[in-house]
């Protein structure tokens, strides 16, 4: 991986903890479903085949959220007091669908959380990624919330 890729792709994975810590909120409505709040990727790939990560490329605008859709927070969860964080790892094609949405390795927090996570991220919807005016598909990983209020 070229020099440049690398440190893109490292800032992007900075900026998304801080961006995005609080983008998808259980039990929170969001506060609009188009506003200017963006996905940050963190890496990007040029093919839309899952297994082809090696092939990064810059892109010049990121995944914008269009439509959001707020996780439930799974009642089981809530009882036991369960709370925290969930990474969510998405292909976000060329047409803005979400897929392959699954908790990134080793950032879920419990069975019930991750579900409900994937479950609503698995229905949002995205203005695509673009590389030099053209829609591409990119891996972006989103932070899923759980406060217990």
């Amino acid at each position: 991986m070229h020099t440049r890729n690398w440190i893109a792709l490292t800032f992007c994975a900075a900026a998304l903890a801080w961006s995005l810590a609080g983008a998808a909120q259980a039990g929170e409505e969001p506060a609009d479903n188009g506003g200017n709040r963006s996905a940050q990727a963190t890496a990007t790939a040029t093919q839309e085949a899952p297994e082809d990560t090696t092939d990064f490329k810059i892109v010049d605008e990121i995944p914008k959220v269009v439509k959001r859709v707020p996780p439930k927070y799974p009642k089981a969860a809530s009882k036991r007091g369960e709370q925290g964080m969930v990474f969510v790892r998405a292909l976000v094609k060329k047409d803005g669908t979400p897929i392959q949405v699954a908790v990134a390795s080793g950032k879920g927090v419990s069975p019930e959380l991750d579900r409900a996570a994937v479950e609503a991220v698995s229905q949002w919807t995205f203005e695509p990624a673009k590389s030099k005016g053209k829609p591409v598909a990119v891996w972006i990983v989103i932070p899923v919330k759980f406060r217990l209020q």
